[in-house]
């Protein structure tokens, strides 16, 4: 389906130094009403045009001519980029391409697999591991949002990326399936400074899919609860 990404914003970079020859792109028609998305190759990216591979079996599942509007996207580490444009031309046979073109810009928006449910909130993290073999017993943190695959918190102390720690009544017990249960975290990224702080992120290490899905039904009750609780206080004000 085509994308609709919240709070795009126009990339720094030239299309043609995100979207190189050789990368895999993800190419959909937006206007129609089931959109197909195929994944050809680029084997050309300069001058607002783009040159994409697809094989020729692949047409009769989408209308593909000259005029026909598209949407491009590429998947990055942190980031996913789209832009919009049109097919120019089309060459069937042996080595089946399309040509696009397309304004030069280049939008893209943070790529989350999961919705953040805002926390703000105190805990304490326990057994403190290190990359360098260094343990930690105690330290004061604050999350600050939390998904189903993991937390962002702050801290006064850096934690290295590859740290690992342990944190218990994360929910501070707010439904009995909540209660004493300790999870087990890895630190993915640090940011900031001695002076204002330091900002983390890191991914809970469940130790099955069972875990993790229970744990995606808890949050996703408790994100629930509080969207009907701004609900009816909404109303109240009226």
């Amino acid at each position: 389906m085509a994308f609709k990404l919240r709070d795009p914003h126009v990339a720094l970079k030239p299309v043609d130094q995100i979207i190189q020859s050789g990368d895999e792109i993800g190419l959909t028609n937006p206007d129609t009403a089931n959109p197909v998305t195929f994944h050809p190759v680029v084997t050309m990216s300069e001058n607002q045009t783009l040159t994409l591979n697809l094989p020729e079996k692949f047409w009769e599942l989408i209308r593909v001519e000259p005029g026909l509007p598209v949407q491009v996207t590429k998947i990055g580490a942190d980031k996913m980029y789209y832009i919009e444009g049109t097919i120019h031309k089309i060459e069937k046979g042996k080595n089946s391409n399309i040509t696009l073109q397309h304004n030069g810009e280049i939008l893209c928006a943070q790529r989350r697999l999961f919705y953040r449910f805002d926390l703000r909130r105190p805990c304490s993290f326990k057994n403190i591991t290190q990359p360098d073999g260094k343990i930690i017993s105690r330290l004061k943190a604050v999350i600050q949002d939390m998904s189903p695959s993991g937390i962002g918190f702050s801290a006064s102390r850096r934690l290295p990326q590859g740290t690992q720690f342990g944190v218990g009544d994360l929910f501070q017990a707010v439904t009995s399936d909540m209660e004493n249960l300790n999870y087990y975290m890895q630190v993915m990224w640090v940011k900031g400074n001695r002076l204002f702080g330091y900002r983390h992120g890191a991914v809970f290490k469940f130790a099955s899919e069972k875990d993790q899905d229970a744990f995606g039904r808890v949050l996703s009750r408790l994100q629930i609860d509080r969207l009907s609780w701004y609900y009816h206080n909404a109303l109240a004000r009226k």
